[in-house]
């Protein structure tokens, strides 16, 4: 087993640059572990590649295109009640006439043809209709929205596997300055006889301690990998490695709650289907509540006779008709009711949404707030941690005994805090501009 001992290094903001070099070299040895015969990423994955990966094939947009397939078809369904209807009937039969003597059978078997074409119902399926295009309005939005969600889930993924670089190579810093201790602890005790067996076995402990966590942090940076390859659903093979975004389009001040929560309530996808959903299951229930109303149609009939009798029988008729249903709407009641009842419960949904986006709203703007806060301690921290390297490097060039190990420890979970607060704060950011139906930041 080998274990990683980072030198000392020139340390300013050039520190992250350094880092970075030794993560690439950890990305490679991840790319070993995860990445197949097949290979649909670019070696180097920038984020604007890999959100230009992202299309319909997403189960959440199929899923979408699935319920207008479903409205389309309602639409035909009401549409061929006015359609044109064709129907041949064959009729089979021997009659004994009774102004006749005896038993005569006669044979007075008919074919007739009929079309029939309803012309208008008169605009009581106008409200039905209304329904419909509403609904086709509110899985146009959903979709809009899911495309949102695809998008951030994959910002999300993304940055998780920059994270979990990022708090690999902090652990991995930990770890071999646990390791290094206990080493040196244990030469001592054989050796010298200076150090007490338990405080060796101490050390050894802590060792292994951080040695398992850093081999789940190993494991996470594999997960991580996959979860991208999902969002972007390209689960055939594993990103390699992946540059780190510029997210200056998320500099922005933290906004005051009360505005961001009237463009929300105004603009936002999941508002705009809740109301047209719920426009659209009342247009529906005024359909239904209506009736079946009168139908005004034309019919034509063509007929074939065995036996002719010419003063009794037609063999071509047409003729326009209108029907008037009588009581049609209590036949319905049941399906009155389930349809009022959808219009409650979607009521009831669209404000309990307004309830939980006002609480989502909030909770996201206080923690802008605090991220700024975070961001700010995490920069301190990584210039104190910076300085102290370059403090405690000197004093190692100058042969002063020094534990440049805990110092380089300490600059990579700096590195990695900043990180942390720098992508949620982004994350944050997205998340808003999807709630406000912004347009979302564009990556190169």
């Amino acid at each position: 087993m080998g274990f990683l001992f980072l030198a000392p290094r020139v340390i300013t903001s050039r520190v992250i640059a350094v880092v970075c070099v030794w993560m690439c070299v950890v990305w490679g040895a991840a790319a070993a572990e995860t990445q197949g015969d097949t290979e649909p990423f670019p070696r180097t994955l920038t984020l604007g590649q890999a959100l230009s990966m992202l299309d319909d094939g997403d189960p959440a947009l199929r899923l979408g295109e699935s319920r207008l397939a479903t409205n389309r078809a309602d639409r035909a369904r009401l549409d061929d009640r006015n359609a044109l209807s064709a129907s041949l009937r064959l009729d089979l039969r021997a009659a004994d006439r009774i102004a006749t003597d005896g038993h005569d059978f006669t044979n007075e078997s008919r074919a007739i043809l009929t079309l029939d074409k309803p012309l208008t119902r008169f605009g009581t399926d106008r409200a039905l209709y209304e329904s419909l295009e509403t609904g086709a309005k509110a899985i146009s939005v959903r979709q809009e929205r899911n495309r949102s969600e695809v998008r951030h889930e994959a910002l999300r993924a993304f940055f998780g596997v920059i994270l979990a670089d990022y708090a690999y190579a902090a652990q991995d810093e930990v770890m071999t300055l646990a390791f290094l201790t206990f080493k040196n602890k244990r030469d001592r005790m054989e050796l010298y006889n200076e150090v007490a067996a338990v405080e060796v076995h101490r050390l050894e402990a802590v060792y292994l301690d951080e040695f398992a966590e850093r081999t789940r942090l190993r494991l996470e940076r594999r997960a991580s990998r996959l979860r991208l390859a999902v969002a972007l659903n390209r689960t055939d093979a594993y990103p390699d490695r992946v540059v780190e975004p510029d997210l200056s389009g998320y500099g922005r001040e933290t906004p005051d709650y009360e505005e961001v929560l009237a463009r929300v309530l105004e603009s936002s996808a999941a508002m705009r289907i809740a109301r047209l959903e719920t426009e659209a299951a009342r247009r529906r229930l005024e359909g239904l509540s209506a009736g079946a109303g009168p139908v005004l149609g034309t019919r034509f009939e063509a007929a074939e006779y065995r036996y002719r009798v010419p003063s009794t029988r037609d063999q071509f008729r047409a003729s326009v008709y209108l029907d008037i249903p009588l009581g049609g709407a209590m036949k319905r009641r049941g399906e009155i009711r389930a349809a009022a009842a959808r219009v409650l419960e979607l009521e009831a949904r669209e404000a309990a949404l307004e309830h939980d986006l006002r609480v989502e709203v909030l909770r996201l703007v206080q923690r802008l707030a605090y991220l700024d806060t975070e961001l700010r301690a995490a920069e301190a921290e990584l210039l104190f941690s910076e300085l102290d390297l370059d403090r405690v490097r000197l004093l190692y060039e100058m042969e002063v005994r020094a534990r440049i190990g805990t110092a380089n420890s300490a600059v990579a979970a700096a590195i990695s805090r900043l990180a942390h607060a720098r992508y949620e704060r982004a994350l944050v950011w997205d998340r808003l501009d999807i709630l406000m139906n912004n347009e979302p930041v564009q990556f190169p």
